[in-house]
C-alpha cells in the first residue's frame, strides 16, 4: 500500500521547544491531520521528535543522544542559528534532519518525511551491519572450533565442519553457538 504524497506515517510527535512563538507554525502545518503533538515526554510514546530552538547547544544534543539510546526514532531539529560543526554534532547525536532558519509551514511536511525516510534507511543499515558483524563473529568461532576438532579428533576440515553442523542441527542452534560451546568445552579440558 503506497502512502499519499503528503502522508506522514508518524502519528505521535514529541515537541521540544524553547521557541513558543514558533510552535504555532508546526501546529498549523500538522494540526489538521490525525497527528497528536505532545509538548512534554509521556504517553503516547512518540514516533518522532521535533526540536524547535534558537540553537543546538550541548545540553539539547545530549538530551537527543539519551533519547536515541532509550528508543531510536526520527528527530528533526529546527534552529535559528547554526553552522556546519553544529550540524555535524547534531547528526552525531542522532538528529535525522537539521534545519537552520527554516521553520516555514510549507517546508515542515517534506522535511519530516525526509527525516523519516533517512531514519528508516539508517536503521536498516544498522541492522545489516549488526548481521554482518554477527556473521563474521560466527565464522571466526566456527574456524576456531574446526581447528580444535581437527587437532582433537585427528580429522580433516570437512569432517570437523560436518560434526559441528550435525550437532547444530540436532540441538536446533546456530552453528556459531555450537562452535562457541566447543571452544568453551575445550578451554575447560585444558
Amino acid at each position: 500500500m503506497k502512502l499519499a504524497a503528503n502522508a506522514l506515517t508518524m502519528r505521535h510527535i514529541l515537541l521540544l521547544s524553547d521557541r513558543p512563538e514558533q510552535v504555532m507554525i508546526l501546529a498549523e502545518a500538522l494540526g489538521r491531520e490525525d497527528v497528536v503533538i505532545a509538548r512534554e515526554a509521556g504517553v503516547p510514546e512518540p514516533d518522532l521528535i521535533v526540536v524547535i530552538a534558537r540553537r543546538a547547544d550541548a545540553g539539547k544534543l545530549e538530551t537527543i543522544r539519551r533519547l536515541m539510546k532509550e528508543r531510536p526514532r526520527p528527530v528533526v531539529m529546527f534552529v535559528d542559528e547554526g553552522d556546519e560543526d553544529t550540524a555535524a554534532a547534531a547528526t552525531e547525536a542522532g538528529v535525522s534532519a537539521f534545519v537552520i532558519d527554516g521553520l516555514r509551514e510549507e517546508r515542515i511536511r517534506p522535511i519530516l518525511r525526509a527525516a523519516e525516510a533517512r531514519f528508516q534507511k539508517m536503521q536498516r543499515l544498522r541492522r545489516e551491519l549488526e548481521k554482518v558483524r554477527s556473521d563474521l563473529k560466527d565464522r571466526k568461532l566456527v574456524e576456531r572450533a574446526k581447528g580444535l576438532l581437527m587437532k582433537q579428533r585427528g580429522c580433516d576440515e570437512e569432517e570437523a565442519y560436518a560434526a559441528l553442523r550435525t550437532l547444530a542441527m540436532k540441538q536446533n542452534k546456530r552453528l556459531g553457538e555450537i562452535a562457541e560451546s566447543v571452544i568453551n568445552a575445550a578451554a575447560l579440558l585444558k
